[in-house]
C-alpha cells in the first residue's frame, strides 16, 4: 500500500519564513524611526522640565502673580507635551492629521464626561484674571472662613482658623457669594453684648469703652473711630454692639478676646448677662 505525503507542511514553513522575512523588513525600516522618536521624547520631556522650572524661577525673582505662576508653569508643560507627542508620532510614520482626529475626538468626549471639572477650570482661570483674592487673603466663602493657601487650577485650598485644609472647587467659589476680609487691610468686627434690663446703661458704656481701650488687637486712627451703640431691646436683654476696627490677620484673636476681657469686666463693675429663663408661679 503507497501513502502520499501531504504538502501542508512545506506551504507552512513558506509562510512562516514569509512572515520572518516581512517583519525583519519593518524591523529594519522602523527601528531607526523608532530609537530616534524614543530618544526625542525622553530627552524632550526632560528639557520640558527645565524650561518650566526656570520659567517658574524667573517669574519669581521677577516678582510675578504667585497665584498666576504656578498655572501658566502647568499650562505651557501640557502644551509642550503635546507639541512633542506629536512631533514623535510624525517622526515614527503615524500621520499626524488622524492623530489629531482621533485625538480632538477623544477631547471632545473627555469634556463631556468632565463638564464638572471644566467649570472648575474655567472657575479657576476666572478667579486668576479678575483676583477677588489672593494667597494669603483672609476670606469667607461656601460657610468657610479662613486663608488662602493655594489657588490650583480646579481647586481653592482654604485654610482654617484650627487649621484645617478645606479644598473647594473654583466653580462653587465663581458662582458664590466671597467675603474678602483683608481686601480692604483694616476691618471692622461687630460684636453684640446682652445686659440685663435694671443695668445703668452708663456704666455699660464706661465698661466697654475701657475694655476696648485696653485691646491690643484694635486699630484706631482719624478716620476709623471705635463705637459703641444700644442695638436692640430683646424681651430679655439690652444688646449693645462693640463696633471695633482691626487689622484683618487679628479679626479671631480680637473676637476672643474681648469675649473674655468683657465677660470679666462685667463681672467686675456687676453688671448681669441675662440668659433664657422662665418664672413658674404657682397657685394653691
Amino acid at each position: 500500500m503507497f501513502f502520499l505525503q501531504s504538502p501542508l507542511p512545506s506551504i507552512e514553513i513558506k509562510n512562516v519564513v514569509g512572515y520572518v522575512d516581512k517583519l525583519w523588513e519593518m524591523l529594519i525600516l522602523y527601528a531607526p524611526k523608532m530609537l530616534v522618536g524614543l530618544l526625542i521624547l525622553y530627552f524632550g520631556l526632560k528639557l520640558i522640565k527645565q524650561i518650566v522650572n526656570w520659567t517658574e524661577s524667573l517669574m519669581g525673582r521677577k516678582n510675578f502673580d504667585k497665584d498666576l505662576a504656578p498655572f501658566l508653569g502647568t499650562l505651557a508643560s501640557v502644551i509642550l507635551k503635546v507639541f512633542l507627542f506629536l512631533s514623535v508620532a510624525d517622526i515614527v510614520g503615524i500621520q499626524t492629521t488622524s492623530f489629531v482626529a482621533i485625538l480632538a475626538t477623544a477631547g471632545i468626549a473627555v469634556g463631556l464626561a468632565l463638564q464638572g471639572s471644566l467649570s472648575n477650570l474655567a472657575g479657576g482661570i476666572l478667579i486668576l484674571i479678575f483676583k477677588p483674592f489672593k494667597t494669603g487673603d483672609l476670606i469667607r466663602t461656601q460657610d468657610y472662613t479662613g486663608t488662602i493657601k493655594e489657588i490650583q487650577i480646579l481647586n481653592t485650598i482654604l485654610v482654617t482658623n484650627q487649621n484645617f485644609q478645606i479644598v473647594i472647587p473654583n466653580s462653587l467659589i465663581t458662582t458664590g457669594v466671597i467675603e474678602n476680609l483683608t481686601g480692604a487691610g483694616v476691618i471692622r468686627v461687630d460684636l453684640t453684648f446682652g445686659v440685663d434690663y435694671s443695668t445703668n446703661l452708663d456704666l455699660v458704656y464706661k465698661t466697654l469703652q475701657e475694655v476696648i481701650a485696653l485691646c491690643p488687637y484694635a486699630v484706631t486712627d482719624e478716620k476709623r473711630r471705635h463705637e459703641i451703640q444700644l442695638r436692640t431691646l430683646n424681651n430679655s436683654s439690652i444688646d449693645f454692639a462693640a463696633c471695633i476696627w482691626c487689622e484683618a490677620k487679628s479679626y479671631f484673636d480680637i473676637r476672643y478676646y474681648m469675649n473674655d476681657q468683657v465677660k470679666r469686666a462685667f463681672d467686675k463693675a456687676g453688671i448681669s448677662i441675662p440668659f433664657p429663663q422662665m418664672d413658674v408661679h404657682m397657685r394653691a
